[in-house]
């Protein structure tokens, strides 16, 4: 839903200060033990986190999880599994771009 907002207002509005999420990003990857899963590169041109995002993109498990977490949590009713992982892999772009 940010992802979206931030379009709508060709992100003059909720523009996001890069270098500090992609620390934060670099912090939470530390404290979780999972900084090579995102951040090592798989070649030149593409990081670990790309081929995991589109394992998930196909994986019908992970599929049924957000299907099941949308009928838990009332505010994710309305929001699609493909368009949750496009958001996700437009900010890590963002993020990986600077």
């Amino acid at each position: 839903m940010l992802n979206k907002l931030r379009k709508q207002t060709y992100y003059k509005k909720l523009k996001l200060n890069l270098p500090i999420t992609r620390t934060a990003l670099e912090n939470t990857a530390n404290s979780r033990n999972s900084f090579n899963e995102i951040f090592e590169k798989v070649n030149k041109e593409n990081y670990l986190w790309q081929i995991t995002l589109n394992e998930i993109k196909s994986s019908k498990a992970m599929q049924d999880k957000w299907k099941n977490y949308t009928h838990q949590k009332a505010y994710a009713q309305k929001i699609n599994f493909q368009d949750t992982l496009k958001a996700i892999e437009e900010l890590m772009l963002e993020l990986f771009d600077n």
